[in-house]
């Protein structure tokens, strides 16, 4: 366990020299057979491994399907046309209210699309 710049634990596993050159991806990760290869685990591993099995599964690939169409267009949206693509402020009290001005303008946006649909419904019944 090492403690980073940041202040975050990190933990490293060292194999040793033996091991890395009897594996059958010696070459390709590491050239150095005497020392072996220093591997950083982070300390949400086991979170991310859980997740990326669970993701395998038949019904993470439906649940991601409904997802898509409904939010990740936000996203996009937010990126592409809004301009969203990193927080101008610091600290989180300000992203919050940064994040919230997006959210509204999002909102906005849906809202003026609705708002002209059935404007436009009316005058053409007219």
């Amino acid at each position: 366990m090492k403690i980073d710049k940041t202040k975050k634990a990190r933990t490293y596993r060292v194999a040793s020299g033996t091991i890395c050159q009897g594996c059958p991806a010696f070459g390709g990760c590491t050239k150095n057979g005497r020392y072996g290869r220093t591997i950083e685990i982070g300390q949400y591993d086991t979170a991310l491994r859980r997740h990326r099995d669970w993701m395998k599964t038949e019904e993470a690939k439906q649940a991601y399907l409904r997802r898509l169409p409904l939010i990740e267009p936000l996203f996009a949206i937010l990126r592409n046309q809004l301009g969203a693509r990193q927080f101008a402020l610091r600290g989180l009290p300000n992203v919050k209210a940064e994040w919230s001005m997006f959210a509204t303008a999002y909102n906005l946006r849906t809202l003026w699309k609705v708002w002209r649909t059935r404007l436009d419904t009316r005058v053409n019944a007219i």
